[in-house]
């Protein structure tokens, strides 16, 4: 079981996942999104900066992670959110 930290919005869930294959469409049903509305971005301790996901299956267990609406501007991409 994989277990992730994730916000969205002001909104923090624990999202688990067997399969991290899976990890969107259960993010898209606990924040009551559609999957293809949303990207991602992990944490980088070693950037001390938030970084877009590509491939779920690269992500550790346990990571936080922030919800980013498609198409929208966010305060996580202009530097004004605060390390977690």
């Amino acid at each position: 079981m994989y277990r992730y930290l994730v916000t969205y919005d002001a909104e923090k869930k624990v999202v688990s996942v067997q399969d991290k294959t899976t990890l969107g469409d259960a993010i898209g049903r606990k924040f009551r999104l559609e999957s293809s509305s949303f990207t991602l971005q992990s944490w980088y301790d070693e950037f001390n900066e938030w970084v877009g996901v590509d491939d779920f299956t690269e992500l550790p267990d346990s990571c936080k992670l922030h919800v980013l609406l498609t198409g929208q501007p966010s305060r996580f991409l202009h530097g004004t959110y605060s390390r977690p």
